[in-house]
């Protein structure tokens, strides 16, 4: 098999995105590190754009002419960012620094040892599987299969419409979901580069990447706010040990996993931008979450729970009173729409479906200990004064879970809740930013503890050498 047109096609992303956001991140520490993260998914997400570009202009869905559209995109995306980020200044790193050596040094080596581990064991089976998943292959992976046999975006209609435009002799074709968005089967063609023939298991070389682009992208935020490698890397293994989350990238093509990397990158960066106050962390922020709707219908929703840090521009005296009416408003509207749907629903299935919200958070593998961790998280640290700086991501979190609870109790989901066929998928993208919330969260005793070893570091350094000098009698 040759190997080259999915090397083009995966290098060509990082190159056309790591141009398109690398100004974004002038002046960070381990700058390098964030724009191969961020360009990496971005330049997937320009690709896939390209060839929906290309083929609604009529060029047909082709690598080379959309790999010309893309450089273009990225062009004038960088050329953008530049001019949109001229005014921000450096931001190198606090002050505070556990030594790198040791026992620290041991930390970073035996956890760089377990990512590589990690992201080996779920790549072989990525990379290697055939579109096995059930939705991978009856509505995502129909579409990608079509337009890359036929260069064409030929329309998917719904059964009835199949039958109608059939019988006239009209080349349409149905799936399960023929209104779902364009981007993520077209994330799957371009996969493949310019290959002339279709390969399953070359898709899930993405997925791959996306993996390792999330998790290293995690523990550069971390390390942004925090720069000690070893916390930076324990939350980036915290993120991608999780079961649930590796099982979509070793059985690569659903699109629950793509759509959580996009919506936990555009929270880092509103986060960064609270933070630091940076054009560039906003523009991130506003281009990932742009990215959202185009992958799944469910990300429009993500993306509007992103709107606390719309808050940010407000006076900080008014900014709490404004958080707290918006999380008021978003629970009365869900409480009333659960109370309806509840009312009309089989109260045995309802309950079935609560009970199997419990067991698949806090029994079941499916989690490791992620949500025992957030619970003590919360009991621990939501007094401290350092949460006055996380208001707002802690708002999106609670529109988060208000979603997920409309979603699950205000809909009619609630019968794949209680048989576990939605569940996980649905939390997926809400795990991914709970965990660099949790890294948040800590941050400041981890700062302490570090203050306090540099202090007794330099008390030892300091101490005057006394010397014991034998006299004869």
């Amino acid at each position: 098999m040759n190997t080259l047109p999915f090397v083009v096609a995966q290098l060509l992303a990082l190159a056309t995105g790591s141009f398109a956001v690398g100004w974004a991140f002038r002046g960070l520490p381990a700058r390098w590190l964030g724009v191969v993260t961020y360009g990496y998914v971005a330049g997937l997400v320009l690709g896939a754009a390209s060839l929906y570009l290309c083929g609604v202009a009529g060029l047909g869905i082709r690598f080379w002419s959309a790999a010309a559209v893309q450089i273009v995109l990225a062009v004038a995306l960088g050329l953008l960012n530049r001019y949109a980020t001229r005014r921000d200044r450096d931001a190198g790193p606090k002050d505070v620094r556990l030594p790198a050596h040791g026992v620290a040094l041991l930390a970073i080596v035996l956890l760089l040892a377990l990512l590589i581990v990690r992201a080996i064991s779920v790549g072989i089976d990525a990379v290697t599987l055939p579109l096995y998943p059930w939705d991978a292959w009856q509505q995502w992976g129909t579409k990608a299969r079509v337009w890359f046999e036929t260069h064409e975006l030929r329309p998917f209609v719904s059964p009835a419409e199949w039958l109608a435009e059939s019988a006239r002799g009209v080349a349409v074709y149905t799936d399960a979901n023929p209104a779902y968005p364009p981007l993520l089967p077209l994330l799957q063609v371009w996969t493949l580069g310019y290959s002339t023939a279709w390969n399953d298991a070359v898709t899930g070389v993405t997925w791959l990447g996306l993996f390792c682009a999330f998790g290293a992208g995690v523990a550069w935020q971390v390390y942004r706010v925090l720069p000690y490698w070893p916390y930076a890397l324990g939350t980036a293994y915290l993120a991608l040990s999780l079961p649930f989350l590796d099982a979509h990238v070793a059985l690569a093509g659903y699109g629950d996993f793509p759509l959580s990397v996009l919506y936990c990158f555009a929270f880092m960066s509103a986060i960064a931008f609270q933070r630091f106050d940076r054009a560039g962390d906003a523009a991130m922020a506003l281009a990932f979450v742009a990215m959202l709707p185009f992958f799944k219908r469910p990300g429009i929703a993500w993306a509007l729970t992103l709107l606390p840090f719309a808050a940010v521009v407000l006076p900080s005296a008014r900014r709490p009173l404004v958080l707290r009416l918006l999380v008021i408003a978003a629970t009365g509207v869900v409480s009333v729409l659960m109370v309806f749907r509840v009312s009309h629903a089989a109260m045995p299935t309802v309950v079935e479906s609560l009970w199997s919200v419990v067991l698949n958070l806090f029994a079941w593998e499916n989690w490791h200990l992620l949500w025992y961790i957030a619970l003590l998280t919360l009991a621990t640290r939501w007094r401290r004064a350092s949460w006055r700086s996380l208001e707002a991501s802690a708002a999106t979190l609670m529109l988060g879970g208000l979603f997920l609870a409309w979603a699950f109790w205000g809909t009619e989901l609630y019968s794949s809740i209680a048989n576990v066929t939605t569940l996980n998928r649905a939390l997926l993208p809400f795990a991914c930013i709970v965990c660099y919330f949790i890294a948040l969260s800590m941050a400041p005793a981890i700062e302490r503890l570090a203050q306090g070893a540099r202090a007794d570091e330099t008390r030892r350094e300091e101490a005057p050498v006394q010397s014991h000098v034998d006299v004869a009698p």
